[in-house]
């Protein structure tokens, strides 16, 4: 069964009431804001502009993924339809749920991105050829 994706979700910003104080401090309850508790955290960073990841989908792991840093086109496919979303800013996030493929490119130097997820890494939880997703969503 696929989850719905919902877009982009925007996090609470704290701003230092004295003007004079520098930066922002953003902040992720992880048990107010994500559908599942998180089990690992993990950041992808020095991404040049115009390189690819992802290129997979999980059969069980939901991610939230945070744009630390830099531009990100992220898209997903649950076989029957793609969605892209575009991570900018540190107070963004996107939920991607099982059952959805992948694929994220950098649209800017050095675009970091810090991931959550809801269970330690498992090989036997990827499914790293399209073909094979699509026959595991019943499409191919």
């Amino acid at each position: 069964m696929t989850k719905s994706v919902q877009g982009l979700r925007r996090l609470s910003e704290i701003v230092a009431p004295d003007p004079t104080v520098p930066g922002r401090i953003v902040v992720l309850d992880c048990a107010a804001l994500l559908p599942f508790e998180v089990r690992r955290v993990y950041w992808i960073h020095g991404m040049h502009r115009g390189e690819q990841r992802g290129g997979h989908a999980h059969r069980s792991l939901t991610q939230a993924v945070v744009a630390m840093a830099g531009r990100v086109s992220f898209e997903m496919d649950d076989s029957f339809s793609r969605t892209t979303h575009l991570l900018e800013r540190p107070n963004q996030y996107l939920i991607v749920p099982p059952d959805h493929w992948r694929d994220f490119t950098a649209l800017e130097p050095n675009s970091t991105q810090l991931v959550l997820a809801s269970a330690p890494y498992e090989e036997a939880d990827y499914i790293r050829d399209y073909d094979d997703f699509l026959k595991y969503r019943g499409r191919g």
